[in-house]
């Protein structure tokens, strides 16, 4: 078994690493996920975008968030958080959890959801409220 190598979390970049990105959405999502697709809705949507990639010392990247504020009520998020399987069990999710709502609370959201089919907390709690959370439906 390979030793675990030091992750840091960092913003993603466009240039750098929206084609791993893409690679990861896929993953996720029913159907494809395009660098281009995915940075030309960064580009048009980033100011209701945070986002970040966990990054291993050799480059590659075992996961990601990517959080977007609703148009309409700002203060309510989408996110998805993706840690790859074979990187799974060993913190990689703990810390983006943990750097995504330090980023969500300094912008003061009430409540959030994780689209349908990914893996979300049971309960979201912010100076602003609280909000249930379960399968990409959003309560309260």
């Amino acid at each position: 078994m390979e030793p675990r190598q030091r992750v840091i979390l960092r913003p993603a970049e466009p240039g750098r690493d929206f084609g791993e990105l893409a690679t990861l959405f896929t993953s996720l999502e029913d159907e494809p996920a395009t660098e281009a697709g995915l940075l030309a809705f960064y580009e048009k949507e980033k100011e209701r975008v945070l986002q970040a990639v966990a990054e291993e010392e050799r480059g590659s990247l075992p996961g990601f968030y990517w959080a977007e504020k609703e148009r309409a009520a700002p203060e309510h998020v989408f996110f998805y958080l993706y840690v790859k399987p074979e990187r799974r069990g060993q913190g990689i999710g703990g810390q983006l959890y943990a750097e995504m709502f330090r980023a969500l609370e300094a912008g003061g959201p009430r409540g959030c959801a994780s689209p349908s089919g990914t893996t979300a907390p049971k309960a979201w709690h912010s100076p602003g409220g609280a909000a249930s959370v379960s399968g990409g439906t959003r309560l309260g």
